[in-house]
């Protein structure tokens, strides 16, 4: 396997965790606007607003924010301040993404970590509204940072592809404009 094969099968990787996230961030979504419309017609036409809407909507949004965090991850769209950095020498820029891309990393590690405290330390806590146990809506946190952790992981060794290789995600920022 030459280099070009290899970043090529990393890439195919990362964008294949980039849509599972991406489609179960855009179900959870469908579903949360379901229930919210689902919530406001039997609060406002009918009187009788169902207790558990706005508890389930809630989790939803968490899901989906969270999940499409990674989605992020992947393309390299979230919030930067790449200003002062452009104007390093390219070696050096790279050098500031690698350490701020483990620095990231090490915040997911730490996030998945005691996500999964949060989970097995949740398993008799019960949801006001629901009804059902808290270890469900409290299993995005771990979830996300693992997803984020592969996608991190994944970037760091896309940044040190050839230097004619051009990955999926920059062809299409081009094309974008």
């Amino acid at each position: 396997m030459n280099k070009e094969e290899f970043f090529k099968k990393i890439e195919a990787i990362a964008l294949f965790f980039e849509k599972v996230a991406a489609h179960i961030a855009i179900i959870t979504g469908f579903v949360m606007v379901f229930v919210v419309i689902y919530g406001v017609f039997f609060r406002y036409v009918l009187n009788n607003p169902p207790r558990w809407s706005e508890e389930l909507a809630r989790y939803l949004m968490i899901w989906m924010a969270l999940l499409s965090s990674s989605v992020c991850q992947q393309r390299k769209e979230h919030v930067r301040i790449t200003f002062l950095i452009e104007r390093f020498p390219k070696i050096l820029q790279r050098i500031i993404v690698f350490f701020t891309q483990v620095f990231i990393f090490y915040f997911f590690y730490i996030m998945f970590s005691y996500g999964i405290l949060m989970v097995r330390g949740a398993k008799y806590q019960i949801s006001t509204s629901m009804g059902i146990s808290m270890q469900w809506p409290l299993l995005i946190i771990p979830i996300a940072a693992l997803m984020n952790m592969i996608q991190i992981f994944l970037q760091i060794i896309l940044e040190i592809k050839p230097n004619g290789y051009v990955l999926k995600n920059e062809k299409l920022k081009k094309i974008r404009g």
